[in-house]
């Protein structure tokens, strides 16, 4: 496994799409989901740092039939990133979050 530093990317996060699920990994870290305190899935990002995604709608870690498969949308309204994730494709989003003001 490459050390962070070694990455081109600030970060990189895995992005798998399941049915009625989204699965984020952080192959830098070791990390193959992330989930909060009740089991939801968790997306956490840098602030000012730059983010590679790689999005698939397949598990590499779980065998299926990947034609039997749906179009999945990858979307962050927040940031005005929305990219469709074919079956047995790889896509790549890439992302600088900023920091965001506090509201007054």
């Amino acid at each position: 496994m490459d050390e962070p530093a070694a990455n081109t990317h600030d970060l990189i996060v895995d992005v798998t799409a399941r049915q009625w699920e989204w699965i984020f990994s952080y192959p830098q870290y070791g990390l193959t989901q992330t989930v909060n305190a009740n089991g939801q899935d968790l997306l956490e990002l840098p602030v000012n740092k730059l983010v590679e995604f790689v999005l698939r709608s397949y598990d590499p870690y779980h065998t299926y039939d990947q034609y039997a498969d749906v179009i999945h949308s990858f979307w962050i309204p927040a940031f005005g990133i929305k990219e469709d994730v074919i079956p047995g494709e790889t896509r790549y989003e890439y992302l600088t979050r900023p920091r965001l003001r506090p509201s007054a």
